[in-house]
């Protein structure tokens, strides 16, 4: 599985450790995570095409950010489907692409929810539990005064700031955000963790 980040990365094990053995020797684990690069580098038809054809593979699956771009990365894993695994599918399937012929498997999940604008931390703000609201609106708050007092983040980043000023305030403070979800400092039995990982484990056949 290709992945966009470390932060991505960290979620995908972090969340499937719950639903999943997971155990430490890599070649036991369902699945190897590789961290990529951009989104649109992952897109690449020559890089979907040589992570498939890779020696061994029977399932490929990949997991990036839809950022503000969920329309342009599907037409370009449609595009790839419909070479390798067709028919594609019309719609993004909003629990995850699963797609296979008869040799392989292929994968897709875009963050958050397979059909809207964001990023990791729009799904992982959804694994806050309920009874951190208030605290979770003030970690809004407090974001929006730095940034009247000079802090420099980038407006696309907002949920970026928000997510990590509100694990900061944990215990213990400022994990990351898979360390926070197998610490259950963020919740993986909500919907959409459930949603995730079901998807996880029909794609990888665990």
């Amino acid at each position: 599985m290709v992945v966009e980040d470390t932060d991505l990365k960290g979620v995908v094990i972090g969340l499937m450790k719950h639903y999943i053995n997971w155990p430490p020797e890599k070649d036991d684990r369902p699945a190897e995570i590789i961290v990529g690069n951009s989104a649109s580098e992952i897109l690449k038809p020559a890089e979907l095409s040589t992570c498939l054809k890779s020696s061994g593979v029977k399932t490929f699956g990949i997991v990036i950010d839809a950022e503000d771009n969920f329309v342009g990365h599907w037409v370009r894993i449609r595009e790839f489907c419909e070479r390798y695994f067709p028919p594609a599918p019309v719609e993004f399937p909003q629990g995850g692409l699963i797609v296979s012929n008869d040799k392989q498997r292929f994968g897709a999940w875009i963050m958050p929810d397979n059909a809207s604008s964001g990023m990791v931390e729009t799904f992982c703000h959804g694994l806050v539990p309920g009874e951190a609201k208030e605290l979770w609106e003030f970690a809004s708050t407090c974001i929006e005064g730095a940034k009247e007092k000079g802090a420099n983040y980038k407006a696309v980043h907002v949920q970026k700031a928000q997510i990590h000023t509100w694990l900061a305030w944990q215990d213990p403070p400022g994990e990351r955000m898979g360390i926070a979800l197998t610490r259950k400092i963020l919740r993986p039995d909500v919907h959409c963790a459930v949603t995730f990982a079901k998807w996880f484990r029909e794609l990888y056949q665990v």
